[in-house]
């Protein structure tokens, strides 16, 4: 996060702490509530709204990935709608890189993580070989979601 936090879309990681038996992170203060809450609350999207969203949420994961990193857990609850100046909540910052991992080199050996039902079917299998596509397909269940 502290390598990517200067990007406006991605949460912000200001300091952490690190105690005997905790360890604090203090992150930017984000309202607007994230993409989950407006599907389960039945909002619908018209297409422009879908392709704003969508071309927002590639363009994050494009920066991500070609930093070397792979989020692995991207879901419409990792997604949080920030107000634009007209008020219009579509634009997007990724949050909860708890499972993120950087990529050394092409289909490095991983440990299957995800949230069922956005992981990609090459995380699934359980061979432990997939990069940073997996994100992809990912954002493509958001999109039919949408």
């Amino acid at each position: 996060m502290r390598t990517l936090g200067h990007k406006p879309d991605i949460m912000k990681l200001y300091e952490t702490h690190e105690t005997e038996h905790s360890f604090y992170m203090v992150m930017q203060y984000l309202a607007g509530g994230n993409l989950f809450k407006n599907i389960s609350r039945n909002i619908r999207y018209n297409e422009l709204s879908v392709k704003r969203i969508m071309q927002n949420l590639l363009q994050i994961l494009a920066y991500i990935h070609s930093k070397g990193i792979m989020h692995r857990d991207v879901k419409p609850e990792n997604l949080i709608l920030k107000p634009e100046d007209n008020g219009d909540l579509k634009k997007l910052k990724i949050i909860d890189f708890g499972f993120a991992q950087e990529i050394k080199e092409k289909d490095t050996p991983f440990h299957s993580c995800g949230t069922i039902g956005f992981v990609a079917p090459e995380i699934l299998n359980q061979e432990g070989r997939y990069n940073e596509k997996c994100d992809i397909f990912s954002a493509g269940v958001i999109f039919y979601i949408l």
